[in-house]
Order: structure tokens, then C-alpha cells, then sequence
């Protein structure tokens, strides 16, 4: 339903399937770098919250195709000359073009950190199938490929996570930017979906969040980790 506050439109933009998506994104991910912390007891924990990672960027991925108007990779603007521009405009206010209006959906540099984000967790949760801490347990796919792959995914796990929260660091900056500096709460979209804000109109609104679809979704992406991580899992014979 569309709604009207001192006449401008609050506008229905995340469906609650991706907002589920990025909140169960971020509880599992922190838990999973928290248990990883905490030591060798928790590393059963550890990779179970990889697991549900796993699972989640597997369902990103299908709702990327399935799913509403501004949930889709297609609706996302990765054109570098674009992406240029927009950061300028964020850096110098002064610049003026046409990329400094309201996204509906993700904005250039917006769309870029969410290519990048998906793409890294997911390799960091890929990496860590091929794990082995060599005292306590193992990841469900080491040794599958042989040591040296073992090796490079193990180098990747170890260092890019580091990457990883760099990037975050940036993205929670961006939020809080947006929030003081342009006036824009993309933190509460996120939780109710809706945009309250200048050059956002009925249009932009989509009209239900696709939730028959999601839950097949769902089914599908639990089905897929499933498995990957447990019905395939090679059996690895060791000689002693």
C-alpha cells in the first residue's frame, strides 16, 4: 500500500525476502567470524554458520533472477563510467549531473558493493568447504582436490575475510553517510522496505514481495547445501 507523509511518497522498495536475506546475512556471517574466534571447541559451530551462509547466498542468487523488480542483478548499474561519476558527485556535492538524483533502488557505487560483497562471502564460504585445521576437523570437500587446491583455498580463507570486513566497514560507513550528509535512511528501508524521500514516486513501488516464489526459493537453496555439504561430500580413504 502506498503512503503519503507531508506529501511524499513512502514507497514500498525491498521486498521482505531480500530484507530477511540481509539481516540472516549478517547475524550468520558475524556468528560464524565469532565462533571462529572463539577457538577450536566452537569450530564445529563455525562451519555450521558457514553453512547457513552458504545456503543464504545460494538463495540471493536465485531471488537475483526470480525475484522483485529491484532485488534483480539486472536492475543493478555496474557501468563504470557511472560508477565514476556518482562518487564523484558524493566527494564534490558541487558536481552536477544527472547521477546525483534518488536511486528507487541501489545506486551505482551501491550496486558495485553488492557485486563485491556477494561475491567475496561466497568465496569465503566456498574456500572454507575445502578447509583442514589438521587437529580437530575438516571442511566437508578437503582433500577432494588435492593439496595444492587445499592450499590456495586455504590461503584465500585465511586473508580475504580480512577484505571482507574492510568492505563491511565501508558499507556501514555509506549507511551512516547517507543518513547525516543526504538525509537518506537506507538502515530503516531496510527493515520496513520503504523509501521515504524526494524524487521517489508511486512508480517506483512494487506491488508485492513474491513470497509463494521465496519460499520456493528457500526450499531449493536448504535442498542444494544440503547436498553439497552432506549427500555429495566425497569420502576422502586415508593410508596410514
Amino acid at each position: 500500500m502506498l503512503r503519503i507523509q507531508n506529501g511524499t511518497y513512502s514507497v514500498l522498495i525491498w521486498d521482505l525476502p531480500t530484507r530477511l536475506f540481509h539481516w540472516l546475512l549478517v547475524l550468520s556471517f558475524s556468528a560464524s567470524f565469532i565462533f571462529a574466534k572463539l577457538g577450536s571447541e566452537f569450530i564445529d559451530w563455525h562451519l555450521r554458520s558457514g553453512y547457513v551462509v552458504l545456503a543464504l547466498l545460494t538463495f540471493r542468487l536465485m531471488w537475483g533472477i526470480v525475484g522483485t523488480r529491484y532485488a534483480l542483478f539486472k536492475s543493478l548499474n555496474l557501468n563504470p563510467q557511472d560508477i565514476w561519476r556518482y562518487g564523484r558527485s558524493l566527494v564534490n556535492p558541487k558536481v552536477n549531473d544527472n547521477l546525483t538524483k534518488t536511486y528507487a533502488g541501489h545506486n551505482p557505487l551501491g550496486s558495485l558493493m553488492v557485486v563485491f560483497l556477494l561475491s567475496a562471502i561466497a568465496m569465503q564460504a566456498v574456500s572454507g568447504l575445502f578447509m583442514d585445521d589438521e587437529i580437530f576437523t575438516t571442511g566437508p570437500y578437503s582433500g577432494a582436490l588435492g593439496d595444492s587446491v587445499d592450499a590456495v583455498m586455504s590461503t584465500i580463507h585465511h586473508n580475504l575475510i580480512n577484505v571482507i570486513l574492510v568492505a563491511i566497514g565501508f558499507h556501514v560507513f555509506a549507511a551512516f553517510y547517507y543518513l547525516f550528509r543526504k538525509k537518506q535512511n537506507l538502515i530503516k528501508a531496510m527493515f520496513t522496505g520503504r523509501k521515504l524521500e524526494e524524487g521517489i514516486v508511486q512508480e517506483h513501488q512494487i506491488q508485492h514481495s513474491k513470497l509463494v516464489i521465496a519460499l520456493v526459493v528457500v526450499i531449493v537453496a536448504a535442498l542444494f547445501v544440503y547436498w553439497l555439504v552432506v549427500l555429495n561430500a566425497p569420502v576422502i580413504e586415508e593410508w596410514y
